[in-house]
């Protein structure tokens, strides 16, 4: 009786009904929608489990309501799950960063997160179910489809391995392009020929890493007797892609045609500022993972204590005061950056940063420069700049909006370009190295929105990098360097600046000889959570602990 009573009551309790999924056919259309367009992905499992649940209804009111409620969490969880967003654990390693951001510019980063066309498809969605609900039932498709999808993953095969490989072998012969040296021949970057499964992946990345542990940049043990001394200015500038120029059509701006040199497809490894400050002032060496990199200091891989060898004197100049992500004290301990920076708060202010700090004028920062070493009649000095004044949540003093990006890239360019003016002015032997550390992502894709950089793809990696020999002939038509260069490149311009004596005859056109034949690296890019290749003419990406799989912009 006992027995016969509880199961009474559990019957009682929960009511296993035929009722379809009512409003939740909407939520599951939507996704299915969604998924067509790439725009997430779809663990099918979870999701007919999911489904499964919601026809679940319990005998009492409020239990039921209590359970229609947990399962609305879940259904959000579960969309979070399936979409391309950052995991929960990605968030946390952040949790120190996103403790120093002020609240403005989290909410202002939220409010640009929320898309007004995806609220009104899903609106749309729950129209279209509520009409056809007449004339079918709406949650039989719903099952149907996700068992479709169930069988379509279990089953389906991709083009075989032998034509993804014809297809790679004719995609790497573009992944090294003439003009720049460094044919998939030639050593620099292993041919791209195997089909792309994660084994592949995986070891082509592994050997990328062992190689580039044994590659190099050798200065000179001395400057010539006859050495023409020059200064040299590495301008190294936050959240700037050749994606973001397209974006907001400024590349034509009169800047960028006063460079003798352009790298075309210049990648810089990572997606965070951090890092990638550390890969170009440790560029004497190839390129390390993050792991490799945070372990220490490689005295033989610092380009600026390099430099100082031979008797060239640094200095560092900042618009920010460098504590947020202790950037500057990274930089002195992972790549011994010596030395204070310019003090910049003598400079007047020109923005407030996401965390409330000053960001200073780029073009008084400039001026600062231009006066220091016009105090100082000699030459050989190497000057590390960093600027900020393009990073996301930038606003005025007393306001709170974030200002938009364009208006700022376009005055940090007319900057810049007037401080190459001056600089030709004043006469002075300087190689101005212009090289970002990532791009802003202000456009986003389908599985990043705009401002997320948890993936480095080449939209956020692939860097605008000038160089100008300034006390040179300018050249008459830009070298436009075509190979896959990195930051050893870059290292290897310049050692061969000294070796080759650059300055010795101002008149002399000995750029060809300096720019040809660039060590070349293959695109292969790390932030703190995940990898990107850029194989052939595809992208993949890998979440640290996970699999390789097909980036989807």
């Amino acid at each position: 009786m006992k027995l016969q009573k509880l199961k009474a009551d559990i019957a009682k309790f929960i009511n296993f009904r035929t009722a379809g999924l009512g409003i939740w056919n909407s939520y599951f259309l939507f996704k299915f929608g969604l998924y067509y367009f790439s725009y997430i992905h779809l663990d099918i499992l979870l999701n007919i489990i999911m489904a499964a649940l919601l026809t679940v209804h319990l005998g009492s009111r409020l239990f039921h309501d209590c359970w229609r409620l947990f399962l609305g969490v879940l259904a959000i969880g579960l969309l979070y799950h399936d979409s391309y967003l950052p995991g929960v654990e990605q968030i946390l390693t952040q949790q120190r960063q996103l403790e120093e951001m002020s609240l403005d510019y989290i909410l202002n980063f939220l409010w640009d997160f929320i898309s007004f066309p995806m609220i009104f498809a899903f609106l749309g969605v729950m129209l279209l179910s509520w009409f056809l609900k007449s004339y079918l039932r709406v949650t039989t498709v719903v099952f149907l489809t996700l068992f479709a999808l169930s069988c379509y993953d279990t089953w389906k095969t991709g083009p075989s391995d032998a034509e993804k490989a014809a297809t790679l072998m004719a995609a790497a012969q573009t992944c090294a392009p003439a003009g720049g040296g460094g044919a998939p021949g030639s050593g620099d970057i292993p041919p791209m020929t195997d089909s792309p499964t994660d084994k592949n992946l995986e070891k082509y990345v592994t050997r990328f890493f062992a190689r580039e542990a044994f590659r190099k940049t050798v200065l000179p043990g001395r400057l010539e007797a006859d050495f023409a001394p020059f200064d040299i200015v590495l301008m190294n500038i936050c959240s700037l892609s050749r994606d973001d120029i397209r974006q907001t059509r400024l590349e034509d701006h009169p800047l960028f045609s006063k460079f003798d040199v352009s790298f075309e497809h210049f990648n810089g490894a990572t997606s965070y500022s951090v890092p990638a400050s550390l890969r170009l002032l440790r560029s004497s060496c190839g390129q390390e993972t993050e792991a490799e990199m945070y372990k220490g200091r490689r005295q033989e891989c610092e380009l600026l204590n390099n430099l100082a060898a031979l008797g060239f004197t640094t200095s560092v100049y900042l618009d920010h005061n460098g504590v947020y992500g202790e950037y500057l004290s990274s930089l002195q301990t992972l790549a011994g950056l010596s030395g204070e920076p310019e003090d910049p708060e003598l400079l007047r202010i020109a923005y407030r940063s996401f965390d409330g700090t000053p960001v200073y004028s780029d073009a008084a920062l400039f001026e600062q420069y231009l006066n220091s070493v016009s105090r100082n009649s000699s030459y050989g000095n190497a000057a590390f700049f960093n600027l900020i004044s393009l990073h996301d949540g930038l606003h005025n003093d007393g306001e709170r909006r974030s200002l938009d990006f364009e208006p700022r890239l376009r005055r940090l360019l007319d900057d810049l370009s007037a401080f190459a003016d001056q600089l030709e002015k004043s006469g002075r032997n300087v190689l101005f190295i212009m090289v970002p550390e990532h791009g802003g992502a202000i456009a986003g894709d389908k599985m990043q929105f705009a401002k997320l950089r948890e993936i480095p793809t080449d939209r956020i990696t692939e860097l605008p990098v000038y160089v100008r020999f300034f006390g040179k002939q300018h050249q008459e038509s830009q070298i436009k360097l075509q190979g896959r260069h990195s930051y050893l490149a870059l290292s290897e311009l310049i050692a061969r600046s000294i070796k080759e004596n650059a300055y010795a005859d101002p008149d002399s056109n000995n750029l060809d000889s300096i720019t040809r034949n660039l060590p070349e690296t293959a695109p292969i890019s790390e932030s703190t959570n995940a990898f990107f290749i850029k194989y052939g003419d595809k992208g993949f990406y890998k979440l640290k602990g996970g699999s390789w799989t097909p980036y989807v912009y």
